[in-house]
């Protein structure tokens, strides 16, 4: 699993990269397309960047990085231990999410 999450981050932070050379190349060497401020929520910068391209790609990059940190054969111990741990907060925890499910599927 960690391999995975590793290889997939790799190719994510490797997609954000090509991404930012390409727009580089075309806003150094010429190209078609709007430069200018977009319209809507993120805009554009002056050389074509899409910031909120840029920053989802950036965040979960991240992400997978984090992710592909935690050790997963751990992951069920630590679970069942701390669910001993805070049986109280687990019970809540379990009426609020069945009670969450109520509200949203009824």
């Amino acid at each position: 699993m960690r391999q995975t999450l590793q290889f997939l981050g790799l190719m994510a932070c490797g997609i954000l990269l090509a991404g930012v050379l390409m727009l580089v190349v075309q806003a150094f060497f010429g190209g078609s397309g709007p430069r200018g401020a977009g319209t809507g929520f993120g805009g554009r910068s002056a050389i074509g960047i899409d910031y909120v391209s840029f920053g989802v790609g950036l965040v979960i990059g991240l992400m997978l990085a984090e992710i592909a940190r935690l050790s997963w054969a751990d992951m069920p111990r630590r679970l069942i231990a701390w669910i001993i741990a805070n049986r109280r907060n687990a019970k809540y925890c379990g009426y609020a999410c069945i009670s969450l499910i109520v509200l949203i599927y009824v």
